[in-house]
């Protein structure tokens, strides 16, 4: 598989995921570059917007950084940025019916599932063959909202499962599947 398929793999599962986490329309720019994206795009960044470092890690061999930050229009918007910023996802809804919504990207051979939890919420683990891993969740300080990233080489995780204090569970099985279809038939 070339790099050039990878790349168009992962642009179409991003803006998948972008869809399926309720975002209007994705910005992508170099990072430090402000006039790259136009700035009334919903999620666009310019180097004076003021984001919200989450979480930091590196996985599977990626340096990331979980960040939330509100566009120029103030939408509230999470990504993961890596060696460029990420892919915005932009007002993710969520509630104590459906506690959890994620959008994902494809970095090389890696994917990242990252997005927004419900206050219900008390745990996130993802499944692989290996058993369940628990993963962080990450309030920001100033919205109070909850977010979280997952990173992991493709196919290794089978599911990424949110759990509420009654012990309902939602899972985030549907972006993972969709994102190792897409990658399997490139």
């Amino acid at each position: 598989m070339t790099m050039r398929t990878i790349r168009a793999i992962g642009a179409s599962l991003a803006l998948i995921g972008l869809l399926a986490a309720c975002s209007t329309q994705p910005a992508r720019r170099p990072r430090g570059d402000p006039t790259a994206t136009d700035p009334s795009a919903v999620g666009s960044r310019t180097a004076s917007t003021r984001i919200t470092i989450l979480a930091t890690d590196t996985t599977a061999g990626i340096r990331w950084r979980l960040v939330s930050f509100r566009d120029p229009a103030g939408h509230a918007c999470v990504t993961v940025d890596t060696t460029e910023d990420g892919i915005p996802a932009c007002d993710i809804e969520v509630a104590p019916r459906y506690p959890a919504n994620a959008a994902v990207m494809v970095k090389g051979d890696n994917a990242i599932l990252y997005g927004r939890l419900d206050p219900v919420v008390t745990r996130l683990y993802a499944t692989s063959q290996g058993g369940q891993r628990d993963e962080r969740i990450e309030s920001d300080p100033t919205s109070g909202d909850r977010f979280f990233a997952v990173v992991f080489p493709i196919g290794s995780v089978s599911d990424v499962v949110a759990v509420t204090g009654d012990g309902t569970t939602a899972s985030l099985r549907r972006q993972i599947d969709q994102l190792r279809s897409d990658f399997q038939n490139a």
